[in-house]
C-alpha cells in the first residue's frame, strides 16, 4: 500500500515539474516575441523642448531632420532624428572630420533628451555659449515684431529688426545713467543681436544673455509670447513677454 502511494506521489511530482518547464518555455517565448514586435527601423523624431537646463555643456541643432548615428560615420545606423532647436549634451569630440553639405567638421558624441547616446555631425550643431554671439540661423520670422518686456506697466519693449538686430527701448534700467548715448531722461535705448533657432531665441544686449522660448500664453492658446528661460525669474512663475499689438 505504501509503495503504491509513493509511486503515485513520484508520478505527480514528475508531471508538476514537466508542466513548470512548459510554462517557463511559454513565458520566455512571449518575452522574445514582444521584443521582436518593436520596429527600430524608423528613427524617432524627438520633441523640441529640452530637459530643464542644468550645468552641462549644451549644443543646439541648427538644421532639420538631423540624423543621430550609432557611430561617427554616415554609414552607421540612425538611432534618432532631430529637428532644429533641440538641446543635446556634449560628451566628447570624436576627432573624425569629414565634409557634409559643404561643411567641414568632426562628429560629436552627445546625449539626447531621452538618455540615448549617439553621434551628430558637428556642422549641424552650435554650442549654447556660441549661440548668443555667432549667427548661424537664417530664420527671420521674428523680423518687425515687437514684444512687451516684463509687463505692460514697465514701458519696456523688445523690437526685432532685420539683420538679427534687436532693440530694448522704453523706461529700461541703465547701469550708467550718465551715458548720454543711451539715456535721455528716464528713457533709454539698448541694441544687441539675436537669432531664432527652432522655437528658441538667443538674445545678447549689453553683454547680458537672454534665452527665450516661443510659447503659447497660458490663458490664450491662440496668442504667442516669449517665455524667458534664462535668466530665471527667481519665482515659480514663468516670465512671459507678450507680443505688442
Amino acid at each position: 500500500m505504501f509503495q503504491i502511494i509513493f509511486l503515485l506521489k513520484n508520478d505527480l511530482l514528475s508531471e508538476t515539474k514537466e508542466m513548470n518547464k512548459k510554462m517557463l518555455i511559454l513565458v520566455l517565448f512571449w518575452i522574445v516575441c514582444a521584443g521582436c514586435s518593436k520596429n527600430d527601423n524608423s528613427p524617432e523624431i524627438l520633441p523640441s523642448a529640452p530637459k530643464p537646463l542644468r550645468n552641462a555643456d549644451y549644443y543646439i541643432t541648427t538644421a532639420e531632420s538631423i540624423n543621430v548615428r550609432s557611430q561617427a560615420t554616415t554609414k552607421s545606423e540612425s538611432i534618432a532624428k532631430l529637428n532644429s532647436g533641440i538641446f543635446v549634451i556634449f560628451i566628447e569630440d570624436s576627432k573624425k572630420e569629414e565634409v557634409i553639405s559643404g561643411k567641414k567638421s568632426s562628429w560629436l558624441k552627445v546625449e539626447l533628451n531621452d538618455g540615448k547616446i549617439g553621434y551628430i555631425f558637428g556642422g549641424f550643431l552650435i554650442s549654447k555659449k556660441d549661440a548668443f554671439k555667432k549667427i548661424v540661423s537664417t530664420d527671420n520670422s521674428l523680423e518687425n515684431r515687437k514684444f512687451i518686456f516684463n509687463s505692460k506697466e514697465s514701458g519696456e519693449y523688445l523690437s526685432f529688426s532685420q539683420n538679427n538686430i534687436i532693440s530694448l527701448e522704453g523706461n529700461c534700467t541703465i547701469s550708467d545713467p550718465d551715458d548720454e548715448k543711451k539715456s535721455q531722461g528716464n528713457d533709454c535705448f539698448k541694441q544687441g543681436i539675436y537669432q531664432k533657432i527652432g522655437n528658441y531665441v538667443f538674445i545678447l544686449i549689453d553683454d547680458e544673455e537672454f534665452l527665450m522660448e516661443i510659447a503659447p500664453l497660458p490663458d490664450n492658446r491662440e496668442e504667442y509670447a516669449l517665455r524667458q528661460i534664462e535668466p530665471a525669474s527667481g519665482s515659480k512663475e514663468d516670465i512671459f513677454h507678450k507680443e505688442f499689438r
